[in-house]
């Protein structure tokens, strides 16, 4: 058996600091569980395989040279015994994995992509905040170009001569109706 370096990784510490979430953070809970419950399985395997059988007793117990000789055989056997490994199964765990592989890289670049995207809303968010013009040296003609149905929804205020119900409006400006 080839000598295996053994490593451990913490999935729920991975997850946190990635933020993962969804069908990512799914896989890789089931992933956790399945080793998990073989690394319990292998336990139990290693406890079995670690216990010895103490043929000493067998033989004193039993009476006579045939049972004895029985006895012996089955030592010999047992000693010589050398399990087959079963390269169907192995190679079927070793598909799953592959498998396992290219789902989670593809929804690594299903994840990256939309965090990509993500990064570049923001980016773009940040530059239109860092060159906006402060809101004291805004004029009217920087809302028009911004906004060309702003006018409209004005013009329809000051027919309406709901203008002055805005809250705060005659707080802020003064009321520059002659005939008030």
């Amino acid at each position: 058996m080839s000598a295996v370096k053994k490593t451990t990784v913490d999935l729920a510490k991975i997850i946190n600091n990635l933020k993962l979430s969804g069908e990512t953070q799914s896989k890789l809970l089931q992933f956790k569980k399945r080793s998990d419950d073989a690394k319990i399985l292998h336990m139990k395997v290693q406890e079995k395989a670690n216990s010895k059988i103490d043929f000493n007793a067998y033989r004193s117990l039993l009476a006579g040279s045939s049972n004895r000789k029985i006895v012996d055989e089955l030592e010999s056997y047992l000693s010589n015994f050398k399990p087959k490994e079963n390269l169907a199964s192995l190679k079927e765990n070793l598909d799953n994995l592959e498998k396992f592989k290219a789902e989670a890289l593809e929804s690594a670049k299903l994840t990256e992509k939309a965090v990509g995207e993500k990064l570049l809303l923001l980016r773009n968010t940040i530059a239109n905040i860092e060159t906006a013009i402060p809101i004291e040296e805004i004029q009217t003609h920087n809302v028009y170009k911004a906004d060309p149905d702003f006018e409209l929804w004005v013009m329809r205020l000051i027919e309406n001569g709901s203008i002055g119900r805005i809250p705060g409006y005659e707080q802020k400006f003064k009321n520059l109706d002659p005939l008030s």
